[in-house]
């Protein structure tokens, strides 16, 4: 998925109306800044309404180093719960 900045206020209209949100891989986006601005938009406005916010990741947001720095700000405050498989 690659959201440029033409398609950006599109997808995060569509998605400010759900109460849950989730988003599955988010480490496989390290370069896109277009989706980390809407990402952190999205969960920016959810945490605000107190919505549900599930990401889903191979990879903790302190190993996420490429990601914008407000982004991990966000998801570093978030619980994390590590799967055992």
């Amino acid at each position: 998925m690659h959201i440029d900045e033409s398609h950006s206020e599109f997808f995060w209209r569509k998605y400010q109306t759900n109460d849950l949100f989730v988003f599955s891989d988010i480490q496989n986006f390290p370069n896109d800044k277009a989706l980390q601005k809407i990402l952190f938009h999205i969960i920016d406005d959810m945490l605000w309404e107190k919505k549900q916010i599930v990401f889903i990741a191979d990879q903790t947001p302190s190993e996420l180093k490429q990601f914008n720095n407000k982004l991990l700000e966000l998801l570093n405050n978030c619980i994390l719960i590590k799967s055992i498989s």
